[in-house]
Formats: C-alpha cells, structure tokens, sequence
C-alpha cells in the first residue's frame, strides 16, 4: 500500500494520495490481522499467511498435514507440506541483524479503549510486544517530550517524563512511567537499545507544568470569577445610572486577570531565577 502523506515545498505536513508514488518513502507494508474470520466475496481471491513455528528439535524432513477453510456451514480440506530444513536458527536475542520498528503504546490504549498505563493497557500490550521480541526487535521506542514529531500520526506520542517547574525556579522531573515502560520492554525481551524522540523539540518548544502560573491561576480565578460575578449581576438586572459602571468593572477584572496570569507571573518568575542565579554567582 501507499502512504499518502509527504512535505510540501513550504516544508508543510499534508496529504495527496496522487503524489504519494514520487516518494519512495511513502511504501509501507500490508498489515496482517489476526483476524478470527473474514468475509470474501465470491470468486474472489485472497492471500493467506500461515505462520508455523518449527521446534528447534525437530528432525528434517518433509512435513505433511492439510489446512481447513470452513464457510457457509462447509468444510474445504486444502493439503498443506513444509520442508524442515537441517539448520537451527539462534533466539530471537541473538539475531545480528539490527530491527527497530516503532511502538506506539498510546494507540493501544486507544484502540482498545483501556486507561493509560493501567494493568488492562499493559495486558493487552504484552502479546503485542512479545511478538516484536519474538521478530528480533532490538530497540525500545520511548517519547520524552510531547508530540515529538509534531502530532504526524494517527495517535500522537505524549511525554513519558514529566517536568514541571517549580516556584523556586528549579527543575524536577517525574521519571514514573518511563522507568514502567522500559521495565516492561525488558521484561518482554527487548532489551539492547532506548531511543529517545527527541532531544531537539520540534520548533524547539516543549510542555512543562508551571508551579507558579498554576498557583497564580489557581488564586486569581477564583478571586475574579466572586468578584465579577455580582458585577453582572449589577450590570444586567442594575439600573442604567450604575450599568456603565458595572460594565467597566468587568472589563476590568477580565483585563486583570488576563494580565496577573500571563504578565504579572512570568516576571515573576523571571526575577526569581534572577535572583537565584546571582545568589549563586556570589558563592
């Protein structure tokens, strides 16, 4: 199949499925389901994919059994032979090639409906990831920032480490769900190599918790919505000699508020790391 989304000469993000033969890119391969059963239409074709794991003591030799297709109630027996070569491949674990393909642990819990990193969600991710182990797979996929490439796919990758800033300008950082989701990489038997996306933010900006603007917030809010409150109430049900008044109140709070959160609290926090900074040249 063919993807269909490329950049543009702007450098934008779009999609055209008449362009997507120009890049070579764009190939990706068929997804194969696991799917209990499906519908064909009649006289139809469709291609199958057995997967038969062969045990490692197993003589060689040709190997004959049949294949049962069962539609509408009927039964079809299609004979079916493997030829067991003389050779023994390694574990998965010791394969040389290197395999990195891409996990997306926050499309799972979409797809499946199940709470971010709860118990169902590792469930469901467990058979998922031994098969990659089983494949080979040598690299843990881990996002450190959030929508590290911009929101590009269908389920966007979200930070696996929190940071938040606190009121005295130092930095603290929540390793909780990275370390489980490595831990659990492990456990699976993927092991060899952690890529983190990306060290370089796209358009170099990231998300972070503001410990002083959520404090700020928090108590400005609340202060202002009392207070604005009466102020409409007087300015819809008041008479007209009060209405201009009350009407200036609330543009007034609204300004306000706007101006503690965004203005007033990033000064702030700028002179504390100011501040901060030169206590630390002085020692």
């Amino acid at each position: 199949t063919m993807a269909d989304a490329y950049v543009d000469k702007k450098g934008k993000y779009t999609h055209d499925h008449t362009k997507s033969s120009l890049f070579d890119s764009s190939l990706v391969a068929d997804r194969l389901a696991p799917l209990p059963f499906m519908a064909v239409k009649a006289g139809s074709v469709r291609p199958l994919w057995l997967d038969i794991r062969i045990p490692s003591d197993i003589a060689a030799g040709l190997y004959k059994g049949y294949l049962v297709v069962t539609a509408d109630g009927k039964k079809l027996t299609l004979p079916l032979s493997v030829k067991v070569s003389d050779r023994t491949l390694p574990p998965p674990s010791q394969w040389s090639f290197h395999l990195d393909l891409w996990q997306n642990p926050f499309a799972v819990a979409r797809y499946y409906d199940v709470p971010l990193w709860s118990k169902e969600h590792f469930d469901l991710m467990r058979p998922l990831m031994k098969l990659l182990a089983d494949a080979g797979q040598k690299v843990i996929t881990a996002s450190v920032i959030q929508h590290p490439w911009n929101s590009q796919t269908e389920d966007p990758f979200e930070s696996m480490i929190g940071k938040m800033l606190r009121l005295d300008g130092t930095w603290q950082y929540d390793y909780t769900v990275f370390d489980r989701w490595v831990e659990f990489m492990i456990e699976m038997g993927i092991d060899q190599q952690i890529d983190c996306y990306t060290i370089l933010p796209w358009h170099l900006r990231f998300e972070y918790f503001d410990q002083a603007v959520n404090a700020t917030l928090t108590r400005t809010v609340n202060t202002s919505v009392s207070t604005l409150l009466p102020m409409l109430a007087i300015a819809i049900f008041g008479g007209e000699s009060i209405r201009g008044l009350s009407v200036a109140l609330c543009l007034g709070i609204c300004i306000g508020t706007y101006a503690s959160i965004m203005i007033g609290t990033p000064i702030m926090t700028d002179c504390t790391l100011a501040a901060a900074k030169k206590k630390a040249l002085k020692k």
